[in-house]
């Protein structure tokens, strides 16, 4: 069951009907005031019905994507990962590396593997802000995959590199973090790192997310920016932790 999350209003993304689930008292007090809102306007009855089918029908589509993906979104084998690649839970992330609010968020995620070793960060790269670097034949996306796939002990250090540039990447800074990491042979473009590429790109596109960073922390996907105290808090939730 996975839920996603929307500034502090929460709706499922891919759920079990409501009527499987024992309500809260919220929960209770909450349908009490949507019937009596219904009842006092009965002409909002038809389209919220509406609207409710569109949404279930939406996520039953959702979920359906999700199956399709999950075992790709987990695969350390071809993701990048921060900390344990073993840890017993997984954070997974698309996020790409010119994107401000990727790079606003890394702090978090680099304090919360430290302060909770049980969790790694699975890093899904997408390149939306930029898929060709005038003057070289790869991108920060593709520097990266490759780094992982065949350099994994520099990936660390390119990785913090590619996420400390304040703007989008170029030439000069790509190349700069490679001579820095000695990781030149791996600033290339590659038929592997092109298809991991690509296979996020479409994950990313059928499961209708709109940006980066997304989070997935458990069964709750979180759209945007989050401070620290939030990933802590349903990281908490998630993993009993």
């Amino acid at each position: 069951m996975i839920k996603r999350f929307t500034l502090c209003v929460s709706a499922a993304l891919i759920s079990h009907a409501i009527s499987a689930q024992s309500l809260t008292e919220t929960q209770e007090a909450d349908l009490a005031k949507i019937e009596t809102m219904l009842r006092d306007n009965p002409q909002l009855i038809g389209n919220m019905r509406q609207g409710l089918e569109n949404f279930l029908e939406e996520q039953k589509a959702q979920e359906a994507t999700y199956q399709e993906y999950q075992d790709w979104l987990f695969d350390t084998s071809v993701h990048p990962t921060l900390g344990d690649v073993d840890a017993e839970h997984s954070i997974v992330i698309f996020t790409d590396y010119n994107c401000p609010y990727c790079k606003r968020l890394e702090p978090s995620l680099e304090r919360i593997i430290e302060e909770y070793p049980s969790i790694n960060v699975i890093n899904v790269i997408v390149p939306l802000r930029q898929q060709k670097v005038n003057g070289i034949d790869t991108n920060a996306t593709e520097f990266g995959l490759n780094v992982w796939a065949n350099a994994a002990d520099n990936y660390y250090d390119v990785h913090q590199l590619l996420m400390s540039k304040s703007d989008m990447h170029t030439a000069d800074s790509l190349t700069t973090i490679a001579e820095r990491t000695g990781t030149e042979e791996w600033l290339r473009n590659t038929d592997e790192s092109k298809q991991v590429m690509q296979k996020n790109l479409r994950a990313f596109q059928a499961l209708g997310f709109r940006g980066t960073p997304t989070i997935m922390i458990g069964e709750q996907w979180v759209p945007g920016f989050i401070q620290y105290g939030q990933i802590e808090q349903i990281a908490k939730q998630e993993f009993g932790l």
